[in-house]
Parts: structure tokens; C-alpha cells; sequence
């Protein structure tokens, strides 16, 4: 399925989560106002762009982020056609799916499940922060504030 070794101990369908979590979270995040705005789509696609090529603390997911910027728009794309319309009826199955994380992350690499971690925190702050504010900085909405911390996820640091 991918060409990720960091996913290698994962099953082909859990290596294919893996690769759709992102576009999970940013119609999690971005559609929780039940208007998942240019803004939002456009920040959710650079960012996984922009991760793909980074090499700071998040240099071990650049391979990961590679693979997941190559079919990006098209999963949320197909998120969006699958989900219901409505926020109140699609973030309660997006956030069982993304608990599925709960299983997987043990499987992987402590390191890179601890960065991936952060990393989809990361996402979902940003955003969440996408519309509001000034200039789409530092406000975010009531509803994407409910969902932000990905609190369905457990954080694999603190095992």
C-alpha cells in the first residue's frame, strides 16, 4: 500500500487511515460551524504541503506528509461526499473513526506516534484558527473549540 516505513507494522486498511486521518481532522475542525470555508480547505492543504517538505522537529513524518499532500483534496473531497452535511451528525462519526488511532498508535515507532500526535494537534489548532481573528488568527469558533484538542485521541507520550 505505501512506501511509509515508519507505517510498515500497520495492516494495508491501517496504512490507509493513516494516510486519510489529516483530511479527517480538517473536515472534523474546519466543518464543525457546519461551513467548512475556502479558508479553511485552502490552510488544511497548505499545511500538509508545507509538512512534506519541513524538516524541523516533524522531520520524520516528511515521508508520511509526502504521501498524504499527493491525495489530499480528493480525500476530503470523498470525506465530504461520504460524511453527512450536517456538523452535529458528522463529528460524532468522525471523532469514533478517529479514535481508531487508540489501537494503531501502539503499533507504530514510539517517536514518530508521539510527532504524529502532535502533529495532528498541530492541524487542528490551525485550522481551527483559519477563519477568525484578525487576519484568521488567534479566534476560534465555539464549535471547532469543541473538537480542537482531539481529545478522542489518546496522546501516546504518556504511557
Amino acid at each position: 500500500m505505501t512506501t511509509i516505513k515508519a507505517l510498515d507494522r500497520l495492516s494495508h486498511e491501517e496504512q490507509a487511515f493513516m494516510l486519510k486521518v489529516p483530511a479527517l481532522i480538517a473536515v472534523l475542525i474546519g466543518g464543525a460551524d457546519d461551513d467548512f470555508d475556502e479558508k479553511e480547505r485552502a490552510l488544511a492543504e497548505k499545511l500538509t504541503r508545507y509538512k512534506a517538505h519541513t524538516h524541523h522537529d516533524e522531520q520524520v513524518l516528511v515521508p508520511y506528509f509526502t504521501e498524504v499532500h499527493e491525495h489530499f483534496e480528493s480525500q476530503l473531497a470523498n470525506l465530504m461526499h461520504h460524511y453527512p452535511a450536517s456538523a452535529s451528525l458528522r463529528n460524532p462519526q468522525i471523532a469514533a473513526e478517529l479514535e481508531r488511532l487508540n489501537t494503531i498508535l501502539p503499533k507504530l515507532n514510539r517517536d514518530f506516534a508521539i510527532t504524529f500526535y502532535r502533529s495532528m494537534r498541530s492541524l487542528a489548532r490551525r485550522v481551527a484558527e483559519a477563519s477568525g481573528g484578525v487576519l484568521g488568527f488567534f479566534s476560534v469558533g465555539k464549535e471547532e473549540h469543541k473538537w480542537m484538542e482531539l481529545d478522542m485521541i489518546s496522546d501516546p507520550s504518556s504511557d
